[in-house]
């Protein structure tokens, strides 16, 4: 059984449901985040978790169970996903409680940060 992690999605403003819009953004620059955070730390570069969503529930707020999958047959990434998703979550409240640069946020990770932040907070 692989790293699974949470994501909560709520509207903006004062309506229970999200754009569609506004929902496929938030879960894409999410796993863009952990994307970048995994290639910044593999020593290649290179991304070997494929995250895979494996449970869904649509009431107030949305919520996606997704749980980390090897790219490659055979090929344990248990964890690399673990250390992926604590210096993304560490990275995040960093980001929100300090405004300083995490380790791992790479230019690209970071941008995809502060548009998730925006979203979020307006």
């Amino acid at each position: 059984m692989g790293r699974t992690i949470t994501l909560s999605v709520r509207a903006r403003g004062e309506t229970e449901a999200p754009t569609v819009d506004d929902l496929l953004d938030q879960v894409r620059d999410y796993f863009d985040i952990l994307e970048g955070v995994e290639q910044a730390i593999a020593e290649d570069g290179s991304n070997a978790i494929e995250w895979r969503i494996v449970k869904a529930q649509t009431k107030s707020p949305i919520q996606f169970e997704a749980r980390a999958f090897s790219r490659d047959f055979a090929v344990n990434v248990d964890q690399r996903a673990e250390m992926v998703a604590q210096q993304t979550a560490i990275g995040l409240h960093q980001l929100r409680e300090r405004g300083e640069r995490p380790a791992y946020f790479t230019d690209r990770v970071l941008a995809k940060a502060e548009r998730l932040f925006e979203r979020v907070t307006n």
